[in-house]
């Protein structure tokens, strides 16, 4: 699924990913144990699974795949944002960030990348529950999106939006907007 148009926080640009965007930098996150150690990526990621993982986003019709891109420094590209399982029935999505230029960890980037995401999903799609399945080692994102007003939550909630919480490693991380 595609967003009609990008839109950008002070320091941060969301666009779609492209298959034009899969490139040896991006292959290179991916392939780095570092980055992807607490994801759910393991072992050697070829150029064509990451044309082919894009191509699905971009095909699917309860996914969208957003580029971050630093607007100082010449839009680079820095990491990715996944909405995925959008519910509009049950108003509820999960998320996921990936910073893989790994010289702007710790900036404070993912932080507002979070922010600036889920007010655009919950106007955009009128969203109001957000999930995020983080590996209870990640403790960056587990503090990044609890800065962002996202609790703990407990099997109740999750089973009612059927979320799949089969993973003894992950934290539930979760958000209401009203």
């Amino acid at each position: 699924m595609k967003i009609e148009s990008s839109f950008c926080s002070n320091r941060i640009c969301f666009d779609n990913l492209l298959l034009s965007d899969v490139s040896s930098q991006y292959h290179k996150w991916i392939n780095d144990n570092e980055v992807t150690r607490f994801t759910s990526i393991f072992g050697k990621t070829t150029e064509k699974d990451l044309f082919n993982y894009v191509k699905k986003n971009l095909n699917s019709d309860n996914a969208i795949l957003l580029k971050m891109q630093m607007i100082d420094n010449n839009y680079l590209h820095f990491g990715n944002f996944r909405v995925s399982e959008i519910n509009l029935i049950n108003k509820s999505c999960d998320l996921a960030l990936l910073i893989g230029e790994k010289k702007l960890w710790g900036k404070g980037l993912g932080g507002e990348a979070i922010k600036i995401i889920t007010n655009f999903i919950y106007h955009k799609y009128s969203i109001k529950y957000f999930f995020s399945f983080i590996n209870i080692n990640n403790l960056a994102s587990i503090k990044i999106f609890k800065k962002n007003n996202f609790i703990e939550t407990d099997s109740k909630i999750v089973k009612y939006f059927k979320k799949n919480t089969t993973s003894k490693n992950s934290k539930v991380l979760y958000k209401f907007i009203d």
